[in-house]
């Protein structure tokens, strides 16, 4: 039974490639673990920390403020705002007007009567039902003499 492939037999593919520099990166990574070149790569990287002490600058004095400018403005005059606001007019004078009879109130004229409401009348329409759903058939089709 024969294995159907991608490749007709060369190596340099995409695939071939990426095996190659898959072992070369493993040899170089092995290679590398034997021989110490992590430890001292690692050890090239961290330089020994180095602390020099500094003396402490001292804060120059500020600059004097400047000397204060006094001018003499003269004093501020408003003049009166003059308003007029016109006073309403008194309202008139209430007056309450109180009417009594000694006659009673005739009574209100009856409400008409309310009519019910009229049915409307049925009609029956002679015709015969000729459609039935299929039996038995999906997509409701159905054979002819089935009903």
């Amino acid at each position: 039974m024969g294995v159907y492939t991608h490749s007709d037999g060369n190596w340099l593919t995409r695939r071939g490639s990426f095996l190659v520099a898959l072992i070369a990166f493993h040899v170089l990574l092995a290679w590398a673990l034997a021989s110490g070149f992590a430890v001292k790569f690692i050890k090239s990287i961290t330089e020994p920390i180095k602390v020099e002490i500094v003396d402490e600058v001292k804060p120059e004095e500020p600059p004097p403020p400047p000397p204060e400018i006094k001018m003499e403005l003269p004093p501020v005059q408003v003049p009166p705002v003059l308003v007029d606001i016109p006073n309403p007019p008194d309202p008139p004078p209430t007056v309450l007007i109180v009417e009594t009879t000694t006659q009673p109130v005739p009574p209100s004229p009856p409400q008409p009567p309310v009519s019910a409401p009229t049915a409307r009348p049925v009609v029956k329409a002679g015709g015969k039902v000729t459609y039935r759903p299929a039996r038995g058939l999906p997509g409701g089709y159905h054979e002819p003499g089935q009903w």
